[in-house]
């Protein structure tokens, strides 16, 4: 190896540079990361730009396809939801172009990003309640009656 003595254990100690002696070593260790590093390829290699959200629709509307089925969200379904919410479901109020949320939050920091978003597209909404979930993990089993509750995460078993 020809650098600086100094320099060669800065970069030994970084992982800049390997020692022959270990380069055996830390290329079986990189093999196991090979699979992953060819899915970040494949999917950088495949994105498709969805800033005009056509990405989006299909799972749009098969996401709102149940209540389409049942003619539309009924005032009662979301009395129902709203009476059975659990912490975390937070309530939010769009009138006359403002924007109301209830006091409480289970989780203040997403409310507000949710708000964040919701506030940017409030010109373009009409007069509405929403029930947001907040919690890391979806609430409305895909087996149970539909609620009206958009959730910030989702799985393939749930509908919120």
């Amino acid at each position: 190896m020809a650098c600086h003595m100094s320099l060669c254990w800065i970069l030994l100690l970084t992982g800049l540079m390997i020692e022959p002696t270990l380069a055996t070593s830390k290329s079986k260790k990189q093999a196991k990361w090979d699979v992953y590093l060819k899915r970040i390829k494949e999917a950088s290699e495949n994105y498709t730009d969805c800033s005009e959200n056509t990405c989006y629709q299909p799972v749009l509307d098969a996401d709102f396809q149940p209540w389409r089925d049942r003619g539309g969200i009924k005032h009662d379904d979301f009395i129902k939801a709203k009476k059975n919410r659990r912490n975390g479901v937070v309530h939010y109020q769009i009138i006359n172009r403002k924007l109301y949320r209830q006091e409480k939050s289970m989780f203040q920091p997403r409310s507000e990003g949710i708000e964040h978003f919701l506030l940017k597209l409030l010109p373009s909404l009409p007069d509405m309640e929403l029930l947001i979930n907040t919690h890391d993990y979806p609430m409305v089993s895909k087996w149970s009656e539909p609620a009206p509750i958009l959730s910030f995460s989702r799985t393939p078993r749930e509908t919120d």
